[in-house]
């Protein structure tokens, strides 16, 4: 999605680069590039919303890994508590540390996809920062 965005940020800013200078530009024609600049700034407000709610997905899922580390701590004390009371109790111990151990590899797991996500969101907002600044200086510059 980052790259069909840039692409058509950048053929945009061609069109506008490649055309005649502003003083003999037409009404209608820059009406067409308003309108053009509009389509792209809807869809960019639309990548925005998606990223937005990436950024609360992430963050009900974090919340979430809290509940399960909280409920882990707990389990780790009666863990102790059963294992020093009888063999029956330390079996019990193993297979409680064995799904411990389980969900937290897959809460490791699901940490890094989270974070990928949120690199991959950081870098496009970067790079978008940087590509709307000259865009927007080029079509202030066309428009005047």
């Amino acid at each position: 999605m980052k790259k069909i965005f840039l692409v058509a940020l950048l053929a945009v800013a061609l069109s506008a680069a490649g055309t005649p200078s502003a003083s003999a530009q037409t009404q209608a024609e820059k009406q067409q590039i308003l309108n053009q600049t509009r389509q792209l700034f809807s869809g960019l407000a639309n990548t925005l919303v998606l990223m937005q709610q990436n950024i609360r997905q992430s963050q009900a899922q974090q919340a979430g890994f809290a509940t399960t580390l909280g409920s882990l701590s707990a389990r780790l004390s009666s863990i102790t508590a059963a294992a020093l009371s009888s063999p029956a109790g330390r079996q019990g111990a193993l297979t409680t540390v064995n799904t411990s151990q389980n969900q937290l590899s897959i809460m490791s797991t699901q940490l890094e996809i989270i974070d990928d996500r949120n690199e991959a969101m950081s870098d496009f907002l970067t790079s978008f920062q940087s590509t709307f600044s000259e865009f927007a200086g080029d079509l202030i510059d066309f428009l005047d």
